[in-house]
């Protein structure tokens, strides 16, 4: 089993896409979460659940928590975990840091509410800067193997404290080839929380 995780969505102009391109495939993947894209869209969170993919928090405002005190750290945690309930998203112990950027403090408040951190093994945008879609799916499908985490990201838009607005188109096209080439290698897709049992 490897797992597909997405990042910083829910965003309009690439979840739905990316959706459809998971349905294609009959892929089941977990979404991580900003909780203010939540609020602002909660009808593309909601369709991420109705078609049968995991959700999970990563923080409410995307903001880098590896330099914040621990009072911070727990309101962006706490806040993430309120804006996905207020959507129905069943309750998960998953919780991804913005960039992976992670402390010993982040650690322990995440720890003190009974949460894993979860990171990757391969980030499939980081070799779409590299080259075109097919060669970045094809090398991030070379390196994966049985207990893989992969990440992408179908949030590009993001307000808040560090915005950003990122065209994922690239990741929209790419991710055919990618789920082709993983699945030739006798691989499945599973949640994180298949794969890891947390």
């Amino acid at each position: 089993m490897v797992a597909l995780t997405f990042d910083d969505g829910p965003d309009p102009a690439s979840t739905p896409a990316v959706l459809d391109v998971l349905d294609q495939f009959g892929v089941v993947a977990t979404f991580f979460m900003i909780g203010r894209n939540v609020v602002e869209r909660p009808d593309l969170a909601v369709e991420v659940l109705r078609r049968g993919h995991q959700v999970a928090s990563h923080t409410q405002d995307h903001l880098w928590l590896d330099e914040q005190p621990a009072a911070v750290v727990r309101s962006q945690v706490l806040a993430g975990a309120a804006s996905l309930a207020r959507v129905g998203a069943p309750s998960t112990r998953l919780f991804r840091p913005p960039h992976g950027w992670t402390s010993p403090t982040v650690a322990r408040v995440t720890h003190a509410h009974g949460l894993r951190c979860i990171f990757w093994s391969e980030c499939l945008e980081h070799y779409l800067r590299l080259g075109d879609p097919s060669s970045a799916a094809a090398a991030v499908a070379a390196r994966t193997g049985p207990g893989s985490i992969i990440l992408c990201h179908d949030g590009g838009h993001l307000d808040g404290p560090h915005p950003q607005s990122l065209d994922r188109a690239a990741t929209v096209a790419a991710l055919p080839h990618m789920l082709d080439a993983v699945l030739s290698k006798d691989l499945r897709f599973a949640t994180v929380s298949e794969l890891t049992g947390v």
